[in-house]
């Protein structure tokens, strides 16, 4: 759970992308402190004035040309250097705030799935009090002659109180699916606004079929 949240939480994502433009800035800030090396050549052809057409009839000593070479030796770059450890302690930054951002991820995504087993485990609880209030009714209601009328109206009672216990957990086991398919970013919503099951889902309780 812990590994798909990683892979699939776009803000994640986005910090990752985030270091990656750091590490590149890092780079960027270390390659101004090297030296600098320009090489510049330009050519020039004039052509006759007169003439509406001036073709390719070009006299080669008219021709006009140059070059240059600069080399910037890196003797007092001060403002170089800072820029790049002002780099490299943003990245280093950047880098711990991801990985306490990338822990509290993994800590939320496994106490959601916590949440989860332990309202399956709620919701398999309050079914089987369910049928144990209905058995006891039942029961009574064979044996109406020599029970008396407010020991069944109690049993009704504990039973329709175990079937709204019933139906609060199952409300809370899809609450807690819900709440683990947005910690680890795996909600999907098709085309028809209907939520789309994880492999394995196929034996949980029905989820809302329409996005709200």
């Amino acid at each position: 759970a812990a590994q798909l949240a990683l892979e699939y939480r776009l803000d994640l994502q986005n910090e990752r992308d985030r270091l990656d433009d750091l590490r590149r800035g890092v780079e960027n800030a270390r390659n101004d402190e090297l030296p600098d090396l320009n090489v510049n050549a330009s050519a020039t052809l004039p052509t006759n004035p007169g003439l509406e057409r001036g073709g390719l009839n070009f006299d080669p000593d008219n021709v006009r040309y140059s070059a240059g070479v600069t080399l910037g030796l890196p003797l007092d770059r001060e403002q170089e250097r800072l820029r790049s450890r002002q780099a490299v302690i943003n990245l280093q930054r950047a880098i711990r705030d991801y990985t306490q951002q990338r822990d509290n991820v993994a800590v939320s995504v496994r106490s959601a799935l916590r949440n989860v087993e332990l309202a399956r485990f709620q919701l398999t609880l309050a079914e089987q009090q369910v049928e144990i209030n209905k058995r006891r009714l039942f029961g009574q209601q064979l044996k109406a002659g020599t029970v008396d009328t407010q020991t069944i109206l109690d049993s009704q009672n504990a039973l329709l109180n175990a079937e709204n216990q019933r139906d609060r957990a199952r409300t809370n086991l899809r609450t807690a699916v819900l709440n683990y398919l947005l910690e680890s970013d795996q909600l999907r919503v098709n085309a028809e606004g209907q939520l789309q099951r994880l492999p394995g889902m196929v034996g949980a309780p029905e989820l809302p079929t329409t996005a709200q």
